[in-house]
């Protein structure tokens, strides 16, 4: 039997003082700062107190709970807004797929006692008490706005974007010179992503904290959001390259970038059948008998004239085995509720077309004006190499691939029957 959780009361608090702890450790993990872990930690409860969703056992409640930290630090990264350090010596264990258990189970809670740094991190009295005034007056407020979040100025990940039009926003907004209209052949103003600097440790600027990052040949790849499963990368395991080493923090000098450097402690790095290594390589480290594999991508030091220089190094057309999708309420809030997506004719236009997007670069104001609203989907292509791909489909007409900094606009008329082809 169903039964709902009491919203706010001391039932909410007795399940923070269950779980707390547990999410806390979720979004150190993802974000690598305090500070915003909390941030995280508190809006999950705040959400559980909005949704008042009802579980059918303890176990239930925990999942949800776990998927709802891991899909919101997941947005906020996808977002720009913050990259992640995580500080943790022998993080190559880090390297799980997309799963949110594993990001529970793997990342946190089943590493040996020596590599469980963030598991020892405990939420403090003061974030309990802000939570126990949140759920005492909670219901005495309208659902709080969210102030939005940007990409914070970095030296080491978050590149800057060499724009060849002054002003992208009102170029999206139709404000365009005549012949920017889609077509064939049709030629964009490019967007450039410069190479990602490493740090100078004389520098007095900002740093930010970073993703998952191994340097080979000079350049920086970060973690991919294309997910593979452990054993289906062996078959995509090409050359080895070679075994990263550890030990590259936020504050680290441009001695210490040196080739296989990284942040994921140490790992065989090997190229990817049917990829070009300059694009993609990856890792992969063994654990009880379990392989584990993560995708690393060099989006950076690219100059994109249209979709096909991102989703072409994809291998999306002609290689879709199935496809998902859902909602973004789905997604935030932990839901799960995956719709089949049929690999037909549809979709093989809409990958088509987004082959031949127009690419525009993120700025705050439209970073603000998509995320500022919930009108989003998300597609999973699965594909015939099983590695799955997400794409962010917003109602404007835009898709967006993991944390590149670059929106593709599709032809309209495609985009929207696609759109409307997945229902609501």
């Amino acid at each position: 039997m169903r039964r709902s959780v009491p919203q706010p009361g001391d039932h909410v608090m007795n399940i923070y003082e269950t779980y707390a702890d547990t999410l806390f450790r979720i979004a150190m993990v993802h974000l690598g700062r305090r500070e915003d872990a909390e941030e995280a930690t508190q809006d999950t409860f705040i959400k559980l107190m909005e949704k008042a969703p009802a579980f059918n056992d303890a176990e239930h409640q925990k999942a949800w709970l776990i998927r709802v930290i891991t899909n919101h630090c997941k947005s906020l990264l996808g977002r720009g807004w913050r990259k992640r350090e995580v500080n943790l010596e022998g993080a190559e264990f880090l390297t799980t797929d997309d799963s949110e258990d594993r990001v529970l189970i793997e990342l946190v809670l089943s590493l040996p006692v020596k590599y469980r740094a963030v598991d020892q991190m405990k939420t403090n009295d003061q974030m309990r008490k802000r939570m126990e005034h949140i759920s005492n007056v909670r219901h005495h407020k309208q659902k709080r706005q969210r102030k939005p979040l940007y990409i914070a100025a970095s030296v080491v990940i978050a590149a800057s974007i060499g724009l060849a039009a002054p002003s992208l926003w009102q170029q999206w907004n139709g404000s365009t010179q005549p012949g920017t209209q889609m077509a064939a052949n049709v030629t964009y103003d490019p967007v450039v992503i410069p190479k990602t600097e490493l740090p100078n440790s004389n520098s007095s600027g900002p740093k930010a904290n970073m993703l998952q990052l191994v340097v080979y040949q000079g350049h920086v790849y970060t973690q991919s959001p294309t997910s593979l499963n452990g054993e289906d990368a062996l078959a995509l395991r090409g050359e080895k390259l070679g075994t990263t080493t550890g030990g590259i923090r936020e504050l680290s000098s441009q001695d210490e970038y040196k080739e296989l450097a990284s942040n994921i402690g140490e790992a065989n790095i090997y190229m990817v059948h049917g990829y070009d290594k300059d694009f993609r390589i990856m890792s992969t480290t063994e654990m009880d008998g379990q392989i584990f594999a993560q995708l690393f991508d060099k989006n950076n030091d690219i100059t994109i004239g249209s979709g096909v220089d991102l989703f072409g190094q994809l291998n999306l057309e002609g290689n879709i085995h199935s496809a998902q999708w859902e909602t973004f309420e789905s997604w935030n809030n932990g839901l799960s509720q995956l719709e089949p997506l049929a690999a037909d004719q549809s979709l093989e236009k809409f990958i088509s077309a987004l082959y031949e997007s127009k690419p525009l670069a993120m700025t705050s104001d439209l970073e603000e004006h998509l995320y500022g609203q919930e009108d989003r989907k998300i597609i999973y292509l699965a594909l015939e190499d099983k590695t799955q791909v997400p794409l962010v489909l917003f109602k404007e007409g835009l898709v967006r691939y993991g944390n590149v900094p670059v929106f593709f606009e599709v032809e309209k008329g495609t985009f929207q029957t696609f759109w409307d082809s997945l229902g609501k």
